[in-house]
């Protein structure tokens, strides 16, 4: 079945994963392999030097999505209720549409990975839809204390609000690609041994890879070398102390439950969904705080850059000027000229500091008042939690004791009514042998009545025989005197 719908669509598969989670490493795989992934291609940066495998008009379309909905790709709260029918949506569906039929074309499977798809899942789906596409998910996990600890050291990032961030990725991404063709994918697995792996792709989502296995394979290990794994599941004993409860148990919870042998287990996903929900609907006094932050932010940040790009161009003009000085040594003028411009430069660089500096003392005073409601609100909810979970043992053991209690009764009743059987039973069985007996000593005296009846009936045919006998007899005689009387 899956084979004939395969037949008459298209086939994109998505790599859905949270930033650090080996989404690279995974779709690296698959370029080698020789997966379309539509070319302009980001180019290999020092966080990820084996490159990013992400198409670049992709990324800038969803990180103008995620801004127009005052989002980001770091920001841990929910993306608006309405946000699929907003007109930044809008325009990023057409911005699909036009990459998909420009670079995309005679792609057959197709492959495009970015993280910030975990959370525009039903976006692509519309327009994946629209365009012709059957939509198939590999989904990458990795250790979210793994992925914290890194999130940590490359973005500043509080280990409390990593681990929300990862949080908030894998569960939206497993919630939205349910009933889709998709296969989890371990970024540990990956780099143990990618040839299983990549074959139990290939199963799960029913693809041929353009490229042989063992035409890539040396390729492959190359790129899939030890040092892409930067952290490790150690990062627990780093970063696990330092990120507050229940956010560091559930990392654990939602890990197995992705990664179990059996399948997902989405029950307790669903219930971890429920209690960041509730702890969103918490936290909504200071929600508005960090967006109106986060807007003046990205106000500034175009400014900045401006002043550093300005930075730049007068720093290089004042390395020409000295290279020309050096010449000229007694050209006061140039001097003058070159002081002036290293007076420019160092103003602009003092009003660059100043609005990095401002923005960076109100980003920590928003964060320390926000984490520590966070940690407050946590704690309520921990308490919470933790008070449900006794009443329902609670109930549990009173179910127990009543379930223990009628097995009792009941095994008590089923004793008494096996003992009324057998005793009834054996009545019957009584019964049943004093009919036979009474039922022979019938049919014996059937049978003899039934020799009488035909010994009686052969005698009355002999009577009856004898009788005719009689009369024949009887008429002749008759007969015969009548015969003397008339000739006489």
């Amino acid at each position: 079945m899956q084979e004939q719908h395969d037949a008459m669509h298209r086939q994109m598969i998505l790599v859905l994963g949270m930033h650090r989670s080996g989404t690279s490493a995974v779709t690296g795989v698959f370029a080698h392999l020789g997966a379309a992934l539509g070319g302009h291609l980001i180019p290999a940066a020092d966080d990820n030097p084996k490159g990013f495998f992400e198409h670049a008009d992709i990324v800038a379309m969803h990180q103008n999505l995620l801004q127009g909905l005052g989002s980001d790709w770091d920001d841990t709260a929910p993306l608006p209720d309405d946000w699929l029918t907003s007109q930044a949506a809008r325009t990023a569906a057409a911005k699909i549409c036009e990459i998909l039929r420009r670079d995309f074309a005679e792609a057959n499977p197709a492959f495009i990975k970015d993280p910030r798809i975990c959370r525009l899942v039903p976006l692509w789906r519309e327009v994946l839809q629209d365009e012709g596409f059957r939509l198939k998910v590999v989904l990458v996990v990795r250790d979210g204390f793994e992925v914290a600890a890194s999130l940590v050291e490359r973005d500043g990032l509080r280990p409390t609000e990593a681990a929300c961030l990862w949080l908030r990725h894998e569960l939206e991404a497993e919630a939205a690609t349910r009933g889709d063709p998709r296969v989890v994918v371990s970024y540990t697995a990956i780099l143990h041994d990618w040839r299983s792996e990549v074959e139990r792709i290939a199963v799960a989502l029913n693809l041929k890879w353009p490229r042989s296995l063992s035409d890539a394979g040396s390729e492959i290990d190359e790129f899939l070398d030890s040092g892409l794994r930067h952290h490790r599941q150690d990062a627990e004993s780093e970063s696990g102390e330092q990120i507050v409860q229940p956010i560091a148990g559930w990392l654990n919870v939602v890990h197995a439950a992705l990664t179990n042998p059996a399948g997902i287990e989405t029950k307790q996903l669903d219930e971890i969904t429920r209690a960041l929900s509730r702890m969103d609907r918490n936290s909504d006094f200071y929600l508005p705080s960090l967006q109106r932050l986060r807007k003046e932010v990205q106000h500034w940040r175009p400014e900045a850059e401006k002043v550093w790009k300005n930075h730049e161009w007068l720093r290089a003009r004042v390395e020409e000027l000295e290279a020309a000085a050096a010449g000229q040594k007694g050209n006061e003028r140039l001097y003058a000229r070159v002081e002036e411009i290293y007076t420019a430069i160092t103003d602009q660089h003092a009003t660059m500091n100043a609005v990095q500096d401002g923005i960076a003392l109100e980003l920590r005073q928003q964060q320390t008042a926000v984490s520590g409601q966070l940690a407050t609100e946590l704690e309520a909810l921990r308490g919470e939690i933790e008070g449900s979970l006794r009443q329902v043992r609670d109930a549990v053991i009173i179910q127990q004791e009543t379930a223990c209690r009628l097995s009792q009764q009941l095994r008590e009743q089923l004793d008494a009514q096996r003992e009324m059987i057998a005793s009834e039973l054996t009545a019957l069985r009584s019964d049943t042998s004093l009919t036979r007996t009474e039922f022979k000593t019938l049919r014996d005296n059937l049978l003899e009545s039934q020799h009488k009846l035909d010994a009686l009936r052969s005698n009355l045919r002999l009577l009856y025989s004898r009788r005719l006998n009689w009369k024949e007899r009887l008429a002749g005689r008759l007969l015969g005197m009548a015969n003397i009387d008339i000739g006489d």
